[in-house]
């Protein structure tokens, strides 16, 4: 199954916009191979825009976790923004709220960013 999505790269992140409405174990696993790869690049910070996702299993709260392992394994992070209520709840219910940070837009997600640089500079 082929997972459609947008990446947009940036100086802070990388920005992969999900079009799916829903994520159950099939995008998932794909969606797991996308913040694979994409936590493999540089910059190492994912934006992940679920806007347009309405619905998501336990497979994809696990993906998500994976993506910010990745992440966070090359000094990068994994935002989330535009949580739909019903995800926002489970990954409450989940008691992961303190393990993801979600913003209502993307530019807040790079104002983040910009705001928690590292202290050490590419030149």
């Amino acid at each position: 199954m082929n997972l459609n999505y947008a990446l947009e790269v940036r100086q802070q992140a990388r920005i992969v916009r999900l079009k799916a409405e829903r994520v159950d174990h099939q995008v998932a696993a794909r969606l797991k191979e996308v913040l694979y790869l994409q936590s493999r690049e540089d910059p190492p910070a994912i934006v992940l825009d679920l806007s347009e996702v309405k619905e998501m299993d336990s497979s994809g709260l696990g993906a998500l976790l994976f993506g910010k392992r990745q992440a966070n394994a090359r000094g990068g992070d994994l935002l989330l923004v535009g949580v739909a209520q019903a995800i926002g709840t489970m990954i409450q219910i989940a008691q992961l709220g303190h393990v993801f940070a979600t913003f209502t837009s993307v530019d807040q997600a790079l104002a983040f960013l910009d705001e928690n640089k590292p202290n050490h500079s590419d030149g």
